[in-house]
């Protein structure tokens, strides 16, 4: 059963978005929902070294520069970010604003998203057992690369 949150993440939520270890966190896959402009939803996937919260009312996210998300993300219209982990989900609702890009994230643009508000499921009795989960990473990046931009977003 779903309950709304309001504006802000739970504790356990952004302790676990600003945790480096462990390493099987960073095979996460959450995903980013926002709106093209003729109404059309387009979804994204993206890793847990993307998405780190500030605090409970803010996250930062990154993407790449040229996508539509980016272009969606940027055009002031709501975006939804869905993550689901053992034992639960949350729909974040939000508004993103760009920031300056990052030095440690070439050929990626980074967002704020101010959170609207948190949706959480969790149900004892059907218990979530996973999320989306990938192996590997895109062309050109290594785990090291991807560790350090993490570590930055952290600083913010």
């Amino acid at each position: 059963m779903g309950r709304d949150l309001g504006p802000a993440l739970p504790r356990e939520l952004v302790d676990y978005l600003r945790a480096a270890p462990p390493a099987a966190k960073f095979l996460n896959a959450f995903v980013l929902t926002t709106v093209d402009a003729d109404g059309v939803p387009r979804h994204a996937l993206l890793s847990a070294h993307e998405v780190v919260a500030k605090d409970a009312g803010a996250l930062l996210i990154l993407l790449r520069p040229q996508s539509r998300s980016a272009d969606n993300a940027r055009s002031g219209r709501a975006l939804s970010l869905l993550i689901v982990v053992p034992e639960t989900s949350h729909a974040i609702a939000g508004v993103a604003e760009e920031r300056a890009a990052l030095d440690e994230a070439p050929g990626e643009a980074l967002f704020d998203v101010r959170v609207v508000n948190v949706r959480e499921d969790r149900l004892a009795t059907a218990r979530i057992t996973s999320g989306i989960t990938f192996d590997g990473g895109d062309p050109g990046e290594t785990a090291e690369s991807r560790h350090r931009a993490f570590k930055k977003l952290l600083e913010l």
